[in-house]
């Protein structure tokens, strides 16, 4: 349990187990099945995981799959458990600002001084500034934690403030030009997901709940639960060798919401993930596709970016990707356009071995 103190981030990154009942809407899933059950059951058996949930959209048929449960001697794992959605929400976070460019609000080479306060003096490098996309791509040159953010308990954003933001960037000097390297930040999704609030006068929930989720109809996409959704969100764990599963407490933020505050389904990431994957005659689904252009290209590290998304390449094809993690939670969701197929993956389990990364590319590769 003491290695949790000394996280600094997000996750970018036997016998059969009784489920409860898989729901299928095709009838192609059985070998997708056997290789789910032959990758997440043993991680159930052994205690690794408590619980977890798998979508997968292949040409339009959907199939669910559920492992565990979403607490010890709880209910199982089922459609309408919410979880953290950790790093995520970072991918939300970069859908408001596409949609702000399309609105003409902002445009994405716009300097972040543009938007924040006066008084908050951004550093430059050597002329250059930050800007909105350098933000939305991990190309900003700040750090992944600011260095006035003190992580050590067990709930570590709740209490970095407005104020506490501020002051660091106004005296944060950059070590390299903004635009120059791949460094994934925490802070600068955050600072991002800030910006908004300030130009929509609105809170960050709010503006995401009007521009995205109540377009999309996901109605559990949320940070704030109600009553009866948290009744039906899972216990977080965290699992290490040395004490095993760990119950531990759920996460809340305050000026860093834009870096991981939400919480989901499986139904509501389905409906997310269908829209990365088909093409509608809407604003909202085109704005999420005008996404997954290619905005950096870091051939040195071999990572690309969109906005919000990670890019590799397997088998001459694309799979857009990310990933999350907070301590009692991990999440993955990951598609090829080309193929019209994708995954999500949920689990109310943290572990440093990232098993739900390795499992999503294996499932999507295995569908290549």
């Amino acid at each position: 349990m003491k290695k949790i103190l000394f996280m600094i981030f997000f996750i970018i990154s036997c016998s059969p187990i009784k489920n409860s009942e898989n729901e299928t809407k095709s009838n192609d899933g059985g070998a997708i099945k056997a290789e789910l059950d032959r990758l997440v059951n043993p991680l159930i058996a052994e205690k690794k995981k408590m619980g977890v949930v798998v979508g997968i959209i292949n040409d339009r048929k959907e199939n669910i799959y559920y492992y565990g449960k979403d607490a010890k001697d709880g209910k199982p794992i089922r459609r309408e458990t919410i979880f953290e959605i950790g790093s995520l929400t970072k991918i939300l976070t970069s859908y408001i600002l596409e949609d702000a460019v399309q609105q003409k609000i902002v445009k994405l080479d716009d300097p972040i001084e543009l938007h924040l306060p006066s008084h908050v003096k951004v550093a430059d490098f050597n002329g250059k500034k930050i800007t909105l996309k350098h933000l939305a791509t991990h190309m900003s040159s700040l750090p992944r934690i600011a260095s006035n953010h003190n992580i050590s308990g067990l709930n570590p954003y709740q209490n970095y403030s407005k104020d506490d933001l501020y002051k660091f960037l106004s005296g944060y000097k950059l070590e390299r030009a903004p635009g120059e390297k791949y460094e994934y930040s925490n802070l600068g999704a955050g600072v991002l997901g800030h910006i908004f609030e300030l130009k929509y006068k609105k809170a960050y929930e709010d503006i995401v709940f009007e521009r995205f989720c109540s377009l999309l109809n996901i109605p559990d996409t949320r940070i704030t639960l109600s009553v009866s959704q948290t009744e039906r969100f899972a216990k977080g764990y965290y699992y290490d060798k040395e004490d095993g599963l760990t119950k531990v407490p759920a996460w809340d933020f305050d000026v860093l919401k834009g870096a991981g505050a939400y919480r989901s389904t499986i139904t509501d990431m389905l409906k997310f993930l269908d829209q990365n994957i088909n093409v509608y005659n809407t604003d909202l689904n085109r704005t999420i596709h005008r996404m997954h252009e290619i905005q950096y290209k870091d051939v040195e590290e071999d990572i690309s970016m969109a906005l919000g998304w990670h890019i590799v390449y397997t088998d001459d094809f694309e799979i857009i990707w990310h990933n999350g993690g907070t301590y009692g939670f991990s999440s993955f969701i990951g598609f090829v356009k080309e193929k019209k197929m994708g995954v999500v993956l949920l689990s109310n389990t943290f572990s440093l071995a990232m098993e739900l990364d390795t499992i999503g590319v294996k499932i999507l590769k295995s569908m290549l």
